[in-house]
């Protein structure tokens, strides 16, 4: 890739590579455009959904590093398998071992130093892992039995345990280091297909939840008041009262 360079034609057309296009003074009547050699531009290969601050050491020295999770097969230099990391020391991409099957939609760094990917894929590292997995700086597990379908979202509480958000059941689920189960009821909606796209964890343990939506727990409160205690009022199902629910909700936890 460090000794790439472009045809010479009268007519150049558009490609994508990795690589350093300059203007030779010596062909620019002929052609005007070569490819020299030298490291090129990191890219990607695919889609990125999400990215992440990872430490993989945790509270040691070694610096932390932005990770990026999608549909890439090919991120920089990396055959990235859906998510990389790039080296804040040597500027370069560097993969997850054969990343995962399918894509990326969501990270969480842990303070450990470990990575959570959530998406859409059955196999993590090779071994098999639904929809959630761990990166212990070495290799893959699944978490648990994983989750049925499509995680987009994570977040960690303040007790250390994972939440993860999508498109499964209940929407919301809750990882306590031994088994998932359905956060608070869960979230159901009418009329569309129900997922939970964001999850944030504010400084009094309290997660907010964002997605499409129609009810969180049972009985469905107003979201400004859901998590306080306060009953709420049901939305009847009609069109109008449908399109002012809002899609957000608070869990006190």
């Amino acid at each position: 890739m460090d000794d790439i360079r472009a045809m010479c034609t009268r007519r150049p057309t558009a490609v994508v590579l990795l690589g350093t296009l300059a203007l030779s003074a010596g062909l620019a009547g002929q052609c005007g455009l070569v490819w020299s050699p030298g490291r090129g531009l990191a890219g990607a290969s695919g889609v990125l959904y999400t990215a992440a601050t990872w430490d993989p050491d945790g509270p040691g020295p070694a610096a932390a590093r932005l990770v990026v999770g999608g549909t890439a097969r090919i991120i920089g230099e990396a055959i990235a398998g859906g998510i990389a990391s790039l080296d804040p020391v040597t500027g370069r991409w560097e993969s997850f071992g054969v990343g995962v099957n399918n894509f990326v939609r969501a990270l969480l760094a842990m303070p450990n130093g470990d990575l959570i990917a959530g998406g859409a894929f059955s196999a993590a590292g090779g071994v098999a892992a639904a929809n959630v997995a761990r990166w212990n700086g070495s290799a893959w597990a699944p978490i648990g039995g994983g989750l049925a379908t499509q995680v987009t979202s994570l977040a960690r509480m303040p007790n250390g345990d994972i939440v993860a958000g999508g498109w499964f059941a209940g929407g919301v689920a809750r990882w306590d280091g031994s088994t998932w189960q359905t956060l608070g009821g869960g979230i159901t909606a009418t009329g569309v297909t129900m997922r939970v796209l964001a999850l944030r964890v504010m400084p009094n343990g309290d997660l907010f939840a964002g997605g499409v939506f129609s009810h969180a727990g049972a009985p469905w409160p107003r979201a400004s008041r859901a998590g306080t205690g306060r009953p709420g009022r049901a939305c009847p199902a009609t069109p109008r009262c449908r399109s002012r629910r809002s899609t957000s909700l608070r869990m006190a936890t």
